[in-house]
């Protein structure tokens, strides 16, 4: 049994955690064409695997250690006499590895025709890493086109060497513990959880991309966008690293962090990244693969180059004398930080199209749609191929929309352009660099976004009230039925009378108390005919009613009135309707019969003012007194809307004439209070209009059609709006 080493033991405690976990699943998958023979590949696979001490092994847990153990037996080649379909191509690589049990590979020949094979291996990551899986290449071809083709180094050598190598990790992983995590901790103590909802668009558990049509994209839940930069960045590149002795891959993630800082306004977060450890790139050491946490803080630099000092003095100072802090295994690293930076990462790596060179083949095609093996919600892999500048961004589709990730990468190919300029020109004025002022957008970018976006202008009765427009439609359809209520109907014209009669009742009401007010004010008497006493605008009226048609009616009657009314429902707190009644300073309350003592009561109790209210014959005794009023402060007057002395007093079903217009207010509504105070929340009668207008041309009605009104009433929001279509 070989040990494994601590690199090693990371991919056996993730899949611990999750055993049906499939993102560590390397897949190689290769279209041929020409002539194959699935015995000699069987046979040349199970020699590969023979050879290969950690390709014919699985992991054991002994005292709580982990070790290499050898399989039980060689797994054959999976052999398909006719295509796949998409999502059996796609369950063959997704299949997880139990690493307990092995083996860690899968290797399948698929025969898609005459001469025609799709030939897929599928490896987990214990076995492989980005450097020592270019090997697998060329070793496997080996062993196909030579038939004595051998491994240079023996099994029992190999054992030697890993075990060797697994133990000089394991004893300086203890011996250094101490430093790595005072090292980490002094890095990465302060950086936060960065937040990708820039990132993402969804409602509840479903996120917003492509449809799935059934191609082989489409299936696989990990989306790839490619993008590069030519020669002439490159060299561009080339001359920023003389000149501020940055890397490419070094300043290319400068730029994505200085990106998700203005995105997310988040200082201090990470981005992780793998870094080989050298002893093991060989391939018969398995995975020997490590990452790191790059550091940004934004909150103690101002400009662009703060910024490439600081991620040079970190590069700098990961490796002090005898001591690579990189190789401090990243479950250390996570235990010393708060970050998420394992979320995302930004790869220095390559896109090498590598090919297996079978003798008698020739490859067709070089299939990426398979690849899985995508831990990060996002990566982007950089690399310099043929003299440009190379990015693939992975990402997950159910935690990254493609849409909003595609934006996000053409602002950054923007900023990387346009920041590599500034860099370079010697006359750049400092300010340009300077990280809160560098322009996310172009000229183009910023007219869609701000102007061609925000052409929401459109024609609406603008000057017309909520009343009004009632009216209107009882003028075009009198006898239909408007309002529903139980066992009662009443029809547009019944409905508008009822308004009308409580209408002209709360404009009598009002104006003597507005009358009141003013010779209170003015200290003085002004004789004013009643009659000609008809401007309620921005007046408040209370609503302290249950749901029933008096709802509506009362609604309508106030707006015919010129009032605005402040919805209360019957349920609240006491102290939240105490608190309506003083803030609004209401003169009429409207309420059932059953709440009228308790209106009274809240009033009393605060100090407030009531005047008489009508009571059902004698239904209910008030059971406090009516607070006298004092001199020159007007009271309010509580009115039951079901009492029959009210129904006595009305009697006017014209419409009433009033001086509102659409610029005075329909209805106040209050805030919860939750953070603080409850809010009164104006709405004027042409904000409801506009929303009236857009309902009916988005959601056309015809008189057939019924609304079922389920919102509570006080809500604020723009359900209110509801109630007048």
């Amino acid at each position: 049994m070989i040990r494994l080493s601590p690199y090693q033991r990371t991919f056996y405690v993730e899949w611990k955690l999750n055993p049906e976990r499939y993102d560590y699943n390397i897949v190689i998958d290769q279209e041929m064409e020409g002539t194959i023979d699935a015995h000699h590949l069987n046979l040349s696979i199970s020699r590969f695997i023979q050879d290969h001490v950690l390709f014919n092994s699985h992991v054991i847990e002994k005292n709580d250690v982990l070790y290499w153990t050898k399989n039980s037996q060689l797994f054959p080649l999976d052999h398909f006499a006719n295509s796949l379909s998409n999502q059996e191509l796609l369950n063959y690589v997704q299949n997880a590895f139990d690493i307990e049990s092995g083996p860690l590979y899968r290797f399948g020949l698929i025969k898609e025709g005459s001469n025609k094979f799709r030939f897929i291996m599928v490896l987990h990551h214990l076995l492989v890493d980005g450097l020592s899986l270019d090997t697998v290449y060329e070793t496997l071809a080996n062993y196909y086109n030579n038939l004595d083709y051998t491994h240079s180094i023996t099994n029992d050598e190999q054992i030697k060497l890993i075990s060797q190598l697994s133990e000089k990790h394991n004893t300086e992983i203890i011996k250094l513990k101490t430093y790595y995590q005072n090292f980490w901790h002094s890095k990465l103590f302060e950086i936060d959880r960065l937040d990708l909802g820039f990132l993402k668009l969804s409602i509840g558990n479903i996120t917003f991309n492509q449809i799935n049509d059934g191609n082989i994209q489409d299936l696989n839940p990990i989306g790839e966008i490619k993008f590069r930069f030519d020669s002439n960045v490159f060299s561009k590149v080339s001359q920023l690293k003389r000149k501020y002795v940055i890397t490419p891959y070094l300043y290319s993630q400068s730029i994505y962090a200085l990106l998700l800082y203005r995105y997310t306004t988040q200082a201090k977060f990470g981005i992780s990244y793998p870094i080989a450890i050298k002893e093991g790139i060989d391939l018969i050491y398995g995975a020997h693969i490590n990452v790191n946490i790059m550091p940004f803080d934004f909150s103690s630099i101002t400009r662009f180059e703060e910024l490439i000092n600081q991620v040079k003095s970190f590069m700098k100072g990961i490796k002090l004398g005898e001591i690579n802090y990189g190789y401090c295994p990243i479950e250390q690293i996570v235990t010393a930080s708060n970050t998420n930076g394992l979320k995302l990462s930004f790869v220095v790596g390559n896109l090498k199209e590598n090919k297996l060179k079978f003798n008698g083949c020739n490859i067709t095609r070089l299939p990426h749609e398979l690849n899985i093996d995508q831990v990060e919600d996002l990566s982007i892999l950089f690399a310099i191929k043929d003299g440009e500048l190379c990015f693939s961004a992975k990402y997950k589709k159910q935690v990254i929309n493609s849409v909003l990730l595609e934006q996000f990468i053409t602002t950054y190919k923007r900023l990387y352009l346009l920041i590599l300029d500034k860099l370079l020109d010697e006359n750049c004025d400092p300010q340009e660099l300077a990280i809160k002022s560098i322009q996310l957008l172009d000229e183009i970018q910023y007219k869609k976004i701000v102007y061609d976006w925000n052409q929401t202008e459109k024609n609406y009765p603008r000057n017309k009230t909520i009343q009004q427009l009632f009216e209107e439609q009882v003028a075009r359809t009198p006898n239909n039925i408007a309002l529903v209520y139980e066992d009662i109907k009443l029809t547009y014209k019944e409905l508008n009378q009822r308004a009308n009669q409580l209408a002209h009742y709360l404009l009598e009401c009002c104006c003597e108390k507005t009358k009141l007010s003013k010779q209170s004010h003015n200290h003085k008497k002004i004789a004013t005919p009643l009659s000609s006493c008809y401007d309620l605008s921005d007046e408040l009226i209370a609503l302290c009613l249950d749901r029933s048609e008096y709802m509506l009616i009362a609604i309508l009657a106030t707006l015919k009135a010129g009032a605005a009314y402040v919805p209360m429902d019957p349920s609240y707190p006491d102290e939240r309707i105490s608190y309506i009644l003083d803030d609004t300073k209401a003169k009429v309350i409207l309420t059932n019969v059953i709440y009228q003592a308790k209106i009274q009561e809240i009033m009393n109790k605060n100090h407030l003012h009531v005047t008489h209210t009508f009571v059902a014959e004698s239904t209910i005794t008030p059971k406090v007194a009516v607070v006298p009023l004092e001199a020159g402060i007007p009271a309010a007057k509580i009115i039951a809307i079901e009492s029959k002395e009210l129904e006595a007093r009305l009697a006017k079903q014209t419409n009433p004439k009033t001086q509102t217009t659409s610029t005075n207010l329909a209805y106040v509504i209050y805030t919860s209070g939750t953070t603080g105070k409850p809010k009164g929340v104006m709405i004027e009668h042409t904000g409801i209009v506009n929303r009236i207008t857009w309902m009916n041309n988005t959601y056309p009605l015809n008189p057939d059609d019924k609304i079922l009104q389920k919102t509570p009433w006080d809500c604020c929001n723009l359900n209110s709006a509801h109630k007048f279509v």
